[in-house]
């Protein structure tokens, strides 16, 4: 237990992460680099298994019942329920300068992502394809080119690597989910993520 503390005060997110599974690099926030495997996106993009509610404690035979509270009350209220982020992929997919066309390497990442995509492990599931741009320029610029970006990208996962269009949502995020807020013109906030949707 103390050993899970530890974790938890270096980082939050780590620390419940433990308690699901092993983290993902996508769930820690990591930008997924030109090398990401097939693998490594079925990975990052299968959503992680609801942990299983703690059994009633039992004595022998008999059922420990929990006592109604004093004064007649009705059952007690159930525990809030926790959201689970979803398991989503940040992966670094180059363009041409102020343009929406992929690069050769791009298209590369993209092929391994398509292989994922149309497993059978993620076949049941839809997608967002956000799109993310760096601080500099304007605002609606920044959203504009995103946007194209993202269409870009679900553009070619549909016409070249046959994942099905109604699978995918191409989202714009401008400027506006800055992974690195210290350098707002960091590589990393030029990215595309990919979100696994449950519902």
């Amino acid at each position: 237990m103390s050993g899970i503390a530890g974790k938890l005060g270096v980082a939050c997110i780590a620390g419940a992460l433990l308690m699901m599974g092993a983290p993902s690099a996508a769930q820690t926030h990591d930008v997924l680099k030109s090398d990401a495997t097939a693998q490594t996106f079925l990975d990052a993009l299968t959503p992680a298994r609801e942990a299983p509610l703690p059994q009633e404690r039992r004595s022998r035979s008999l059922k420990v019942m929990k006592s109604e509270p004093e004064g007649g009350g009705g059952a007690a209220a159930a525990p809030a329920k926790v959201a689970a982020k979803p398991a989503s992929a940040s992966v670094m997919i180059t363009f041409e300068t102020e343009s929406s066309t992929l690069s050769a390497d791009s298209k590369r990442i993209l092929s391994n992502l398509a292989i994922a995509l149309n497993s059978a492990q993620l076949a049941q599931f839809r997608f967002n394809i956000e799109g993310h741009a760096d601080a500099r320029g304007t605002g609606e610029r920044n959203m504009r080119l995103s946007q194209e970006r993202a269409q870009a990208v679900r553009e070619h996962l549909v016409g070249q690597l046959r994942v099905a269009p109604a699978r995918l949502v191409a989202l714009g995020k401008g400027d506006t989910e800055q992974l690195n807020k210290e350098h707002p013109a960091a590589a990393e906030n030029r990215r595309v993520r990919i979100v696994t949707l449950t519902e």
